[in-house]
């Protein structure tokens, strides 16, 4: 069937417009143009390895502009790749030649890079200056940070003891100048995060915001001397009981909309009202992977106003990237032709690295990839056809497979530019749906369902 331009069907059967939130398993296929369904954008190779002899666990961007990589290579020992991100050239090589398990980076801009790599066993330092990295042991080992009013902040994994330290005495030196116990002790961190005017903290099953005022108090010693006592009062809210985070790289803040995954979905929270469900589209498919499994953990991010969630599996490397478009509260799923694990953005062009020893340039209108999509209808017994609207100037052949409770049965046929569907292959006790399919660039106006309830 190729897909062409039809007048709006008039009179005689029962005909019903199919809106987006009715179809189901969208593949490759954006919102973007809502209410139009468009192949999503291409990617194209951007950082090339000649040899991809360890396992790449992140993306960061550095406070320099360059491109971090963090592997972990066989020995279990981590270390960095830098890339300068305008010219896509090889900078540097770095490593601390220990066991450290690099989950999150804290970078800021002064006379030189200084680049904090929390871990379980001590934090490290990566210095950059001259065009020359060295990778500098800590103390204080941890596994989330933030960076909150002029303060980072960071938790040890199995633990809700949280420190502060002021970003200029450095979290390596292990200069303390805050410490706070979350929740008693019931509720081990799973992540930190700075939203608005709130530190955000999550365990496994629990949300809480913190709140720090420092007081100020003056007076005379007995000695008639001026004197200051500085005091910070930590005031804690638990702002949800059984929502939690199931990974802290997965938290982002989307246009003033905290996004993250839970344990049983991912969820939104706009620092006001409760924290709500948004993933209900896609957690089915959520709930497929297995989370015992992963490449890494999921990873989210925002750019443009949506939120990009990547899941990836270990061989046989299963992996879907769910994008949620914040102004059309809509789900898309992504999948590549090699599985992407994690996201960086430089200069607005979002970055992904990919299992095949490549770092792509994504979301790109001059790639050359060729794109395969899908979408599902629900269908009873009594649909008769399914019809496809596209743009006038798309001539693109397309297909369609009846799927009864999951499982592909039939290829329709096409009558007079519509698929015709044969529901004496289903029962009423049955869940039927039409798969329809293609390769390449589509923008579908419209779709049709001839008959049914």
């Amino acid at each position: 069937m190729k897909a062409k331009w039809h007048a709006l069907p008039k009179g005689g059967d029962k005909i019903k417009e199919v809106r987006i939130s009715d179809l189901k398993n969208i593949i490759n296929l954006s919102s973007e143009n809502a209410p139009n369904l468009k192949t999503r954008l291409g990617r194209h190779p951007y950082i090339s390895f000649t040899q991809w002899s360890n396992k790449p666990e992140r993306l960061f961007i550095l406070s320099n502009g360059n491109l971090a990589i963090a592997f972990r290579n066989v020995l279990n020992m981590d270390y960095i790749k830098v890339f300068d991100c305008d010219t896509a050239g090889y900078v540097a090589d770095f490593t601390n030649g220990g066991d450290y398990d690099i989950t999150e980076l804290y970078s800021k801009s002064q006379s030189k890079l200084e680049t904090i790599f929390p871990s379980t066993f001590g934090n490290s330092l990566a210095i950059y200056e001259d065009n020359t990295y060295s990778f500098t042991a800590g103390h204080w080992g941890h596994s989330y940070l933030a960076v909150h009013n002029g303060r980072v902040y960071a938790a040890k994994s199995g633990s809700n003891y949280v420190n502060g330290y002021e970003e200029n005495d450095y979290l390596w030196a292990g200069k303390r100048q805050l410490t706070f116990y979350v929740d008693g002790k019931r509720s081990p961190c799973t992540g930190l995060f700075s939203f608005k005017d709130k530190l955000i903290y999550f365990s496994n099953h629990s949300m809480h915001a913190i709140n720090i005022r420092t007081d100020k108090t003056k007076g005379k010693d007995a000695a008639g001397k001026d004197f200051e006592i500085i005091e910070d009062v930590v005031m804690q809210e638990r702002i949800a009981d059984d929502i939690g985070c199931r990974s802290n790289y997965s938290i982002a803040n989307v246009g003033g909309r905290l996004i993250w995954l839970g344990q049983d979905g991912v969820y939104e929270y706009d620092g006001r009202n409760n924290p709500r469900m948004i993933s209900r589209q896609i957690n089915k498919e959520i709930k497929e992977f297995n989370f015992d499994n992963l490449w890494i953990k999921p990873e989210g991010f925002a750019l443009g106003g949506k939120y990009y969630l990547t899941i990836c599996e270990k061989a046989p490397y299963k992996n879907k990237v769910f994008v949620y478009d914040t102004e059309n509260s809509e789900w898309q799923t992504y999948q590549y032709e090699t599985p992407i694990f994690s996201f960086a953005v430089y200069d607005g062009m979002l970055l992904g690295v990919a299992i095949d020893s490549k770092i792509y340039a994504l979301e790109r209108d001059n790639s050359n990839e060729n794109i395969s999509w899908s979408l599902e209808i629900e269908v009873d017994k009594a649909t008769q056809k399914i019809e496809i609207v596209s743009k006038k100037d798309v001539n693109m052949q397309i297909g369609a497979k009846l799927k009864v409770n999951g499982v592909e049965i039939k290829d329709l046929e096409n009558v007079d530019d519509a698929f015709v569907i044969p529901n004496l292959l289903f029962t009423t006790n049955d869940k039927a749906a039409i798969k329809i399919y293609g390769t390449g660039v589509i923008e579908i106006e419209k779709i049709y369902k001839k008959g049914g309830e």
